[in-house]
């Protein structure tokens, strides 16, 4: 099972009418409101992962991965300074030169694909 399987069985688990449960090689009776099964819903959500994995990531998705990764790599730099007794200043994105910021965005754009695809 992949990521968006195991997240719709999750969501939606199968419901059974009652006394029409799966026994042996029975597969049951699957309970449903206006003719959707929980299996109708299953298949929709996974259609929708599916869906959603192709499409490009959109600027605002992008700018905050971006964000997150510089300041995550900045927070080694950012700390307690021992020998002068003072905090260093704060990684900001805005002060980062947009050379910079596209670096970021770019491995942003590399780190969505990763998760991406290791979800489907």
């Amino acid at each position: 099972m992949n990521a968006a399987e195991n997240e719709s069985a999750r969501r939606y688990p199968a419901k059974y009418w009652p006394g029409h449960e799966p026994d042996g090689d029975h597969p049951g009776k699957l309970a449903y409101l206006d003719g959707v099964t929980t299996d109708d819903l299953r298949a929709a959500f996974e259609t929708g992962a599916q869906w959603q994995s192709t499409q490009p990531f959109t600027a605002v998705q992008v700018e905050e991965a971006a964000k997150q990764i510089y300041l995550a790599a900045s927070a080694a730099v950012d700390e307690y300074d021992h020998w002068m007794g003072t905090f260093r200043k704060l990684a900001v994105w805005d002060d980062l030169a947009e050379q910079g910021k596209e670096f970021y965005r770019k491995s942003a754009v590399n780190a969505l694909e990763a998760a991406r695809k290791a979800l489907m």
